[in-house]
């Protein structure tokens, strides 16, 4: 057990130590606005690990458990239960997701400005069907 706490902290120490060696240069390559969007995009790769809540690793051992016994209701129980958990928190994420892009009766949200983007301008002297 001692070895694995060691590993775990030593990967955690090199993770550090190679963020502050790269951070100058990647900042030179990509610029200040590229950063920004590879700063972005590693904090939610973060938290949507976050949000496995360790259920990769517990299904793991209870199905090997199920398996190695050859109890294939408790091996579906186990199977349903892991998916059951992810389709609920797929479904939140989903309605929160929705609820931030497009409040109800606000024209700024991201869905309006992401549509108004992708509609295409109307020829010219053309007169315009919908003002918007």
């Amino acid at each position: 057990m001692l070895r694995n706490v060691g590993s775990n902290w030593v990967l955690t120490l090199v993770t550090i130590g190679a963020t502050y060696v790269l951070t100058p240069f990647v900042i030179h390559v990509l610029g200040p606005e590229g950063y920004g969007t590879w700063t972005l995009i590693t904090s939610m790769t973060g938290y949507i690990g976050l949000l496995a809540l360790g259920v990769p690793m517990a299904s793991v051992r209870y199905l090997a458990q199920h398996v190695a016994e050859g109890d294939r209701r408790k091996m579906n129980e186990a199977i349903g239960s892991c998916v059951g958990l992810y389709l609920m928190i797929g479904v939140a994420a989903a309605v929160i997701g929705l609820q931030w892009a497009a409040p109800p009766g606000d024209e700024r949200g991201a869905v309006h400005f992401l549509a108004a983007q992708w509609e295409p301008d109307p020829p010219p002297g053309a007169r315009p069907f919908m003002e918007r």
